[in-house]
């Protein structure tokens, strides 16, 4: 493969995650300013983060905000069997990813996400540019069921992509042993997840599942040591901002995913993020748990790495 051949598919598969641009569509999901807009588990309303591979990069971004789930307005898009899930409480995360990418591409996603359990409820996503389309994922206990549509032609790519016209539905199962406590979760949400647990205590592991492949995926995050690690990016809030640069205290956290169930395929499962196969590495700052660095393998790619460029935080931080 070329070198530009290998930038293309590096780029590709680092912004197919969905950690995405600080650069919106157009909202389906919650606005700021909303009175039913509550505090989440996390300390920030938005990061933006960057990836470089050759001479390409990309930037990515990840809004949050809790709602209260009776007007919360998911899409009334509702498999007749089984029924979709419902919120257990009276909230619910909903994460807006949304990217910008190298050769006229974008994409934005958003996922309801139940914050009591860890469900995902709900995933829509939407690509514009070269190979548009929109698909919506509405998660039921067996896997989840699949509205995909795409443009019929360039005047049709311009309209509400709702309406477009190369239409197909779909059930997809997820197999593999899952458990009545257990919740099933989205990659999309998985970094706002991995911030939310506040890892950086080193008290405890997380342990999520996925599903990948029509299969599950446990991936367990495993506090390791805390270390200086050099940082540049941008702090603002309500009233101020500020440039962070030098070395902050980090706490290493560390990724790993294996397949749930007895029928697994021969591939080594996704960790979730990024495309990326294999161990994972998450940097978070002692203190806050902000993420400021990821490092992962993507298959056929190798070692990838995304750094923090700016974070936007609910109150001035300390």
């Amino acid at each position: 493969m070329t070198a530009t051949g290998l930038a293309r598919q590096t780029v590709m598969t680092l912004l197919l995650l969905g950690v995405a641009v600080a650069t919106l569509f157009g909202s389906t999901g919650p606005v700021a300013g909303r009175s039913d807009v509550v505090g989440t588990d996390v300390g920030w309303w938005e990061i933006e983060l960057v990836a470089r591979k050759f001479l390409l990069s990309a930037q990515t971004s990840v809004r949050v905000q809790r709602v209260s789930a009776d007007t919360t307005e998911l899409t009334p898009v509702q498999p007749l069997s089984p029924p979709g899930l419902m919120p257990s409480g009276p909230e619910l995360d909903v994460l807006t990813v949304t990217s910008v990418l190298p050769f006229g591409r974008r994409e934005r996603v958003v996922t309801w996400l139940d914050p009591a359990t860890g469900a995902a409820l709900q995933t829509e996503k939407t690509r514009t540019g070269r190979g548009p389309y929109w698909k919506l994922q509405r998660y039921h206990r067996g896997g989840y069921t699949e509205w995909r549509a795409a443009p019929a032609n360039d005047t049709e790519e311009a309209s509400d992509p709702r309406g477009w016209s190369h239409r197909q539905v779909k059930e997809v199962p997820c197999t593999g042993r899952l458990s009545p406590d257990e919740a099933v979760s989205d990659s999309y949400a998985l970094l706002y997840q991995v911030a939310a647990a506040r890892l950086d205590r080193g008290s405890h592991e997380l342990v999520l599942v996925l599903c990948s492949d029509q299969h599950l995926v446990e991936v367990r995050f495993r506090p390791g040591p805390v270390l200086k690690e050099k940082v540049s990016f941008e702090e603002s809030w309500p009233g101020g901002r500020r440039h962070r640069g030098g070395h902050i205290r980090v706490r290493r956290i560390f990724g790993t995913a294996r397949w749930l169930g007895k029928k697994q395929p021969d591939s080594e499962p996704e960790t979730g993020m990024m495309g990326m196969r294999g161990p994972l590495e998450i940097l978070v700052e002692e203190g806050t748990g902000l993420p400021v660095e990821v490092r992962g393998r993507a298959q056929g790619i190798g070692q990838l790495v995304v750094r923090l460029k700016r974070v936007i935080w609910r109150q001035p931080p300390s």
